[in-house]
């Protein structure tokens, strides 16, 4: 009767330690590799990995960055894409090993953390044996753009940008657009552990032109800044008409935007004038004076800083 009962509570006890809960899986293990960044959000590639080290666990599930990812032991593991597999679930292997790879987009100075858990049971819900987070270390990107800026000229477009840690970093790659969504890069920059950039778009069109910069580390990692614009208006961007004049002189010009314009003599002294701007002509109508002779000059300033002057005769 003693070893009935002492069989008994053996096979009990071993019962229990087989089931219990317990470390059913690793501390899961990761890779992660920088894809991309813009405007502060980045893009990063992470591979997820966890051993299996008892028999009976039937299932794992992650959750990175609020997307939930599911497996399940059916034979093979199988990913669950849709987290709701009720049957099917059978004990897997010690020693299998459980993976997944994805993109992640967060913001560059967010840390990333997944939590996971394995189970034992007939679904995702029943049997947890192990669970716990992990945090992965997202390695910053070589180079920081802290400024990126554009300024009209007469004949260019003239591109600077300020940089910090500018580290293990190749080239920077700059790019136009008409449109703001097909982008070519029609320069390259080698990075020089330089603070400041600067360079010059010969060619651009009139009107509206779009810039970004494409940034290229050593080990071929890809980000981008953010994209800026600028008018440019051409080199003969002012016409006055007629010149010489007697009362009125017209000013056709692309530029319809003027933030300041003045008309003084020979001496420097300012002349009184109205603007009457015609809707959708892009024409300044200027009437001067009737006592207002010889030689005469009218400025404009735009919104860039940039002044150009044209003589008046009359």
């Amino acid at each position: 009767m003693r070893r009935i009962i002492y069989f008994v509570v053996c096979f009990l006890v071993m019962s229990f330690s087989s089931f219990s809960q317990g470390d059913c899986i690793n501390n899961p293990t990761s890779t992660i590799n920088s894809v991309s960044s813009a405007g502060g959000i980045c893009t990063y590639n992470i591979t997820l990995t966890i051993r299996i080290n008892k028999q009976a666990t039937k299932w794992i599930r992650f959750v990175v960055n609020g997307v939930t990812y599911c497996y399940y032991h059916d034979g093979t593991w199988m990913q669950d894409l849709t987290c709701t597999t009720t049957a099917g679930f059978d004990n897997s292997n010690a020693g299998d090993i459980v993976s997944f790879t994805t993109n992640v987009v967060i913001p560059c100075t967010s840390e990333l953390t997944a939590s996971y858990e394995g189970g034992t049971g007939g679904n995702y819900t029943n049997g947890s044996c192990f669970n716990g987070t992990y945090t992965m270390n997202t390695a910053p990107f070589p180079v920081s753009i802290r400024q990126f800026s554009a300024r009209s000229l007469e004949s260019a477009v003239h591109l600077s940008w300020n940089v910090e840690d500018e580290i293990n970093f190749k080239r920077y790659e700059i790019q136009k657009s008409n449109d703001a969504l097909s982008f070519e890069t029609f320069e390259i920059v080698k990075a020089q552990s330089l603070n400041q950039y600067e360079t010059h778009d010969f060619d651009p069109q009139i009107g509206q032109n779009y810039y970004r910069l494409r940034l290229i580390d050593i080990d071929g990692t890809v980000s981008f800044s953010k994209i800026i614009s600028q008018k440019f208006y051409g080199e003969e961007d002012i016409t006055l008409y007629p010149n010489p004049s007697t009362n009125q002189l017209y000013y056709l010009s692309g530029k319809y935007d003027e933030s300041s314009i003045r008309v003084y003599n020979i001496n420097g002294q300012t002349q009184p004038f109205k603007l009457l701007k015609e809707s959708g002509k892009n024409t300044i109508q200027i009437e001067k004076s009737r006592n207002i002779r010889n030689v005469f000059f009218l400025k404009l300033v735009d919104r860039n800083g940039q002044a150009i002057t044209k003589k008046i005769l009359n």
